[in-house]
């Protein structure tokens, strides 16, 4: 275990759907395209075959540099700049409609957009399912963030910082950045992007000594979802590698049951704490390549909790870790991975749907997730 020390900070992937409309120059409907059409929109904005998009050994532009010279190591895992800037600078405008939140900032709401900070996504989606959010009426946004020590050791808060609603639009006038799933244009949701933007103005004042409503968002295209949350609450960090747990499926999967997760006799289990993983920066020697846009090379996600299925005598049959992709998408039949791997049909906890592809939530197989996944992490609330 690893307590707020040496996090690799340099995770981080674009989101595919977010950059294509900027590359297609056209607001897509994701919702109401199948798997064979957004595959075809996809290869069209990118010009190169789906399944190696999301491994950056082939090249995929999805994946980004960081800054030369830049540690991709530190103590406390702080973000770390692109190089060069991946995404349209834009332009900082009010948004049409635009209301921090309609109802609540809920989990699935926060959605990645053309940055590669798919670990700050998953970070604030893990907070949001836990309630651990702050929530605002007035049109002026405070956000106070935490420093970690390079050598590790608890978070120290900085100034606060506030912010307007104001976010960078493309020519479409559609946010470049993080959005929300709820989105229309008679109610434009703002919360994701205003945080992603608070971030990035104190990752930029960090490293800069200056404040900007429409800051550089090149100052946090990478880091690690896990030190994330502490800079983002305070508090101290838990990472777990899986090869520390010999890639152990049993071992990581109860890990995460009896730490992380309400303690129930249901199948169905909530995680208490804010949890998140991440993945190998590139195919582990042991497992199938990343090759879909649900399992994805140098990506984040955060850890819902898990489902664990018993027989008739008690013994336990199957083991699934309940993660939501950044992305807000999925596939039904990721390549190369068997059925049982990836489910996204059905229900978990009653009410949370599978089966949508369009909210990136899915159970994974506790295997996969031990040959796939090279760390995960809580902070304790």
């Amino acid at each position: 275990m690893v307590k707020n020390s040496c996090f690799r900070n340099n995770v981080g992937v674009r989101n595919p759907y977010s950059v294509a409309e900027i590359k297609l120059k056209k607001k897509i409907d994701w919702s109401k395209k199948n798997f064979n059409a957004k595959k075809q929109l996809l290869e069209k904005a990118f010009g190169m075959p789906y399944h190696q998009l999301f491994e950056p050994s082939h090249g995929s532009p999805l994946f980004v540099n960081t800054t030369k010279n830049q540690q991709v190591m530190t103590g406390g895992g702080d973000p770390t700049p692109c190089y060069p800037y991946p995404c349209p600078t834009g332009t900082c405008s009010t948004i049409v409609n635009g209301k921090y939140m309609i109802s609540s900032n809920a989990f699935n709401d926060p959605i990645q957009g053309c940055l590669p900070d798919c670990y700050f996504i998953a970070a604030i989606s893990a907070l949001a399912w836990m309630a651990k959010l702050p929530s605002y009426t007035s049109p002026a946004y405070t956000y106070t963030f935490y420093s970690i020590p390079p050598l590790g050791g608890a978070p120290n808060p900085t100034p606060s910082i506030q912010m307007t609603g104001q976010l960078p639009l493309d020519s479409n006038g559609q946010p470049i950045h993080a959005r929300s799933n709820t989105w229309s244009p008679a109610a434009a949701e703002i919360w994701p992007g205003v945080y992603e933007k608070a971030y990035a103005a104190w990752a930029y004042r960090q490293s800069s000594g200056t404040t900007s409503d429409c800051p550089p968002y090149s100052s946090i295209c990478s880091g690690n979802p896990i030190s994330t949350l502490s800079n983002i609450t305070g508090r101290t960090g838990y990472e777990f590698k899986t090869k520390d747990l010999k890639n152990d499926p049993i071992a990581i999967f109860n890990k995460i049951r009896d730490v992380a997760c309400a303690a129930t006799i249901a199948q169905d289990r909530k995680t208490k704490y804010p949890t998140v993983a991440y993945t190998y920066q590139t195919t582990p020697a042991s497992g199938s390549s990343y090759s879909d846009d649900t399992i994805v090379a140098n990506h984040s996600y955060s850890v819902l909790g898990i489902r664990e299925v018993k027989d008739a005598l008690g013994s336990v049959i199957q083991r699934h870790i309940i993660l939501r992709n950044p992305f807000g998408q999925k596939n039904h039949d990721p390549a190369n991975l068997p059925s049982t791997d990836v489910v996204t049909t059905g229900s978990w906890l009653g009410a949370i749907s599978l089966a949508d592809l369009t909210d990136g939530i899915f159970a994974l197989s506790a295997d996969r997730f031990a040959s796939h996944f090279e760390g995960f992490g809580w902070i304790v609330t």
